[in-house]
Parts: structure tokens; C-alpha cells; sequence
């Protein structure tokens, strides 16, 4: 369940929250039950995901509820510790939604009256109103603060998925210790400057507002300092305005949204399991055209989706660039071999083109680079990762949910 269904919460045990995660709990306990009537193996499980999937993983990752139901796990673009993958607004966004289907609705209602106002509703009513909801809130903004049907920490009580911060949690090594691929694309979200005019205003919003900067997980509540910490955010992308340097503003959303966060899972977990990374940077045609901007990369968030589901010509395969073929043939390959051995480059090394991945350890952070050329490089996005640390040691206030 998405959406409303899978994440509305009212904060106790009346709607706890998190139906979508304790579907796929459910879906994967079905796996051990019946994946040897199709010839798998329940021990060798591998569960990954992408963008919300990929965050999804993680919460498995995370969750005393999954423990021994899969042994590894691959993460596309989206963590736990990415803003929009979490909510602390429930309750209120609760109520939001139930004002929306009947304005009389009382907000100090109790949430047994929620649940009732709920189920004397149709499916309709309730989706279009949660639609309504979620399109008086910038997209963007969204990515930065947090989506609003999105994961939340339960009450304490016997299906609950998640009790605890997920954050603390992850530096604690509290959690499933399987060895994982975790990564991104080298710039997720050029894919929302491809409406240009519409991303200019976004722009033009943050030069207007440098608070919007700002993501709720700093606890910065006092607006004079908001406004300095979005300075200081700003400063490491330009020293001018974001409307005359669009490039620059699409690589702050992509950085505060995808690559700060997982680069972070991926140097925090690999304190206590075996954690490969990568950035998928190749461009190829099945991308179609995207237009130069400085400041910014041009593969996007799903890109690498085309290659590992291979979206070529496949009725002619002869008819697709040879760079292109050959990439989805890697990538998919180092998938496999991980579900099979726990190693992406247990087999057709030369294919690859390497012989080993490196792993992330604490004090190195090697990665694959996967461009027309597969090639280890080390210390992605450092001084951009060293600035933002740098911002959350001087200004954030702890505990830190995301990052």
C-alpha cells in the first residue's frame, strides 16, 4: 500500500503507520514460505529497491520485524536517512486529510473520531483528498522537508515496524548486518530542471528564501539563524544567485535529497557490514537528449533503471548503441553475482573490466564509478560531503533523525 493506505498515522495505536513496510514484511515472509516451490532458495534471499524502494530496503534493513528473512540487500538512490523518506508531521498531516473530506471535522477530535470520519468515506473521496493535500505543497520543498504519506516512528506495541530513530539506530549497528550495495546517480535531480520554467521559480525561491535550505532534520528553529545556515548551505554551491546559475541549484537538490544521506548510510554502515558503493554516471541514448547546465551532471534519478531492467530495442538488439548494451550487461551482472555469492565481481571479471570492488571501510571510501568505463575512484563528492558535515556539527541539533 502506497500513499495514504501504506503511511497514514495518527501518532498511536489507532493508525499507527506504516502499512506499505509491513505489506512487504508480509510479502517477504510469503518468499520463505513458498520460494522453494519455485526452485529458490529462501537462505539466499537479496531484497533491492529504488528511490522509495531503495529507501524501503533500508527500513527492512533496520527492523527487528525482518531479521532473517533476506541476506543482503541493494539500494538504489534512496536510504533512511533521506529527508523525504521520513515524516514527523503525522498527526497533524492526519488531520489535514480529515479537515479535507469534512471541514467540520474538529482538530481536537479524538483519533478513534479520525478513523471513524475515515471509514464512512469511499476510496475516491479519500484519495482525492489526499491528492488536493499533497499539490499545496511544493515538490521540491517536499524533497527537502519530507513527503508527506512517507514513514514514521510507531507507538510501542506488538506490529509495530519502527520504535526507534532511525538514525541512532544505523550508527549504533542496530540492525540486519548484511552485506549491501548502496548508490546514486551522479545527479539525481537534474530530472526536475527538465521543466525549466518550473524549476527557475524553485530557484528563484531559494535566493528569495535561504531558509528553505534548511532541512527540518537541522532542528534550527529560530528563523534569523535559519537564514544563516541557508547562507552557509548556499555558499557551498555558489556565491551568486541559484536563478542565473540553475546547474548549481539542481546540484543542491540533488546532493541535501540523494548523495549527502546515502553516502552517509553507506560510511555508517560499513562499520559493521560489508558495504559496496557506486555512482551510475553513464549517458547514453536510451536517456534521450537533456540540455547543458553548469554546475550540474546529466544522469538523473531512474536512469540506471533503464540498464539493470535493460529498456533497449530488445526485439533488435543490434539496433542499440554498443556502449549502451554493454552497460546493462554490468550492471546487471554485479547484481547477480551479488544475489548469488556476496560478491559483485565473483564472476565475468572481464566483462566488468575490474577485478575487484573495493569495500567502503571507515577510513577509505572507495566506490565504483560506472560510466563507459567501470573504474574504482575514491572519496566521492568530498568537499561538498565534508561541508555539510562541517554545517550539522556547528549548526544541527541533535538527535538527528535523517541527514
Amino acid at each position: 500500500r502506497l500513499l495514504f493506505p501504506g503511511f497514514l498515522s495518527t501518532g498511536d495505536t489507532v493508525i499507527p503507520g506504516n502499512n506499505g513496510l509491513k505489506d512487504q514484511l508480509l510479502a517477504l515472509k510469503w518468499v520463505q514460505k513458498n520460494i522453494e516451490h519455485f526452485g529458490g532458495d529462501k537462505t539466499k534471499v537479496t531484497i533491492f529497491g529504488q528511490s522509495a524502494g531503495s529507501a524501503s530496503v533500508t527500513y527492512q534493513l533496520m527492523s527487528e520485524k525482518s531479521k532473517g528473512l533476506f541476506r543482503a540487500a541493494i539500494a538504489q538512490s534512496g536510504s533512511i536517512l533521506c529527508p523525504w523518506a521520513f515524516q514527523r508531521d503525522y498527526r497533524q498531516i492526519a488531520y489535514k486529510l480529515s479537515i479535507a473530506l469534512d471541514p467540520t471535522f474538529s482538530p481536537s477530535a479524538s483519533s478513534q473520531k479520525l478513523l471513524e470520519l475515515l471509514q464512512s468515506k469511499s476510496a475516491k473521496e479519500i484519495n482525492d483528498a489526499g491528492l488536493s493535500l499533497m499539490s499545496k505543497t511544493d515538490f521540491d520543498n517536499q524533497m527537502v522537508q519530507g513527503f508527506q504519506f512517507t514513514p514514521v516512528i510507531e507507538p510501542n506495541h506488538d506490529d509495530a515496524f519502527i520504535t526507534k530513530k532511525m538514525y541512532d539506530a544505523l550508527i549504533n549497528g542496530d540492525m540486519q548486518r548484511v552485506p549491501l550495495i548502496i548508490g546514486i546517480c551522479s545527479e539525481e535531480m537534474i530530472i526536475n530542471a527538465l521543466d525549466l520554467k518550473a524549476f527557475k521559480q524553485t530557484a528563484s525561491s531559494l535566493d528569495s528564501d535561504l531558509s528553505l535550505l534548511v532541512n527540518n532534520n537541522m532542528h534550527v528553529s529560530d528563523k534569523t539563524k535559519k537564514l544563516e545556515v541557508g547562507g552557509n548551505i548556499k555558499k557551498i554551491y555558489t556565491n551568486n544567485s541559484f536563478i542565473n546559475g540553475i546547474g548549481y541549484a539542481v546540484q543542491f537538490y540533488s546532493d541535501q535529497s540523494f548523495a549527502i544521506p546515502i553516502i552517509h548510510h553507506a560510511k555508517k554502515q560499513s562499520l559493521f557490514s560489508d558495504v559496496y558503493f557506486y555512482q551510475f554516471s553513464y549517458y547514453g541514448a536510451i536517456q534521450g537528449p537533456r540540455p547543458y547546465m553548469e554546475g550540474a551532471y546529466k544522469v538523473g534519478h531512474s536512469d540506471d533503471e533503464m540498464y539493470v531492467w535493460a529498456f533497449l530495442n530488445n526485439s533488435n538488439l543490434d539496433s542499440n548503441p554498443k556502449s549502451d548494451v554493454l552497460t546493462s550487461d554490468r550492471f546487471r551482472t554485479l547484481f547477480t553475482n551479488f544475489a548469488k555469492t556476496l560478491n559483485p565481481v565473483s564472476d565475468k571479471t572481464e566483462l566488468l573490466g575490474i577485478n575487484s570492488w573495493p569495500k567502503v571501510t571507515p577510513n577509505e571510501f572507495q566506490y565504483l564509478d560506472m560510466n563507459e568505463t567501470f573504474t574504482i575512484k575514491k572519496d566521492l563528492k568530498k568537499r561538498v560531503y565534508d561541508a555539510w558535515i562541517n554545517i550539522y556539527e556547528k549548526d544541527a541539533i541533535k538527535p538527528y533523525d535523517t541527514f
